[in-house]
C-alpha cells in the first residue's frame, strides 16, 4: 500500500519464545490501534531463533536479558534527521518475569510490558494517564490506549484522510 511504512517486530526473545505470545498480542494490538486511527504504520511480528538484541534498521528488535533485579524492560533507539525513529531494541527481564515470578508466556503482565515498550520503541515518552496510556508506567492496559494513539500522530504527524 502506498503511504504505508511496514515495520518488522523482530521477536529474538530466548528460551523458545519465551515472550512470543505477549510480543504478537501487542504488535497486533499497536497495529490494528494505528490502522483504525488512519496512521500509515503496519507492524509485522516475525519470530526468530537468535537473541543478539542487535540493531537493525526499520525493525524493532525484542529480547531478553536475565537483570538479576527489578527492573522490568527497557528501550533505546536512534532517530534520523527528520526525528522519526531509524531502529529501536527492547529488552525484557526474564529475571523478573520468568524466575521471579514464574509468569506464563501469555500473562496479562507480559502483555502490559510488551505494548508498553513497543510503544517507546514506536518514540513514545511515559503517557500521562495510565487508564489511556500503556506507556504510563502504573498503566495496566495490554493494548494501546487513545492517549497513545494520539500522542503518536501529533509526535509524528502521521494522521490522514
Amino acid at each position: 500500500t502506498s503511504g504505508v511504512n511496514t515495520v518488522i517486530v523482530r521477536d529474538e526473545t530466548r528460551d523458545g519464545g519465551s515472550w512470543g505470545p505477549a510480543v504478537s498480542f501487542a504488535t497486533t494490538a499497536w497495529s490494528n490501534a494505528l490502522a483504525a486511527a488512519g496512521i500509515p504504520i503496519i507492524l509485522v511480528y516475525n519470530d526468530v531463533p537468535v537473541n543478539d538484541c542487535g540493531r537493525r534498521d526499520d525493525t524493532i528488535v525484542v529480547c531478553s536479558k536475565t537483570g538479576d533485579s527489578t527492573w522490568h524492560g527497557f528501550t533505546f533507539w536512534d532517530t534520523g534527521q527528520n526525528g522519526h525513529i531509524l531502529w529501536a531494541v527492547a529488552e525484557f527481564n526474564d529475571y523478573f518475569y520468568r524466575d521471579v515470578h514464574n509468569l506464563p508466556p501469555d500473562a496479562p503482565q507480559r502483555r502490559m510490558l510488551a505494548c508498553h515498550e513497543l510503544g517507546h520503541a514506536l518514540g513514545l515518552a511515559h503517557g500521562a494517564d495510565p487508564l489511556t496510556s500503556c506507556v504510563n508506567a502504573a498503566s495496566i492496559l495490554e493494548s494501546p490506549g487513545v492517549h497513545d494513539i494520539e500522542a503518536l500522530a501529533i509526535a509524528n504527524d502521521h494522521r490522514h484522510g
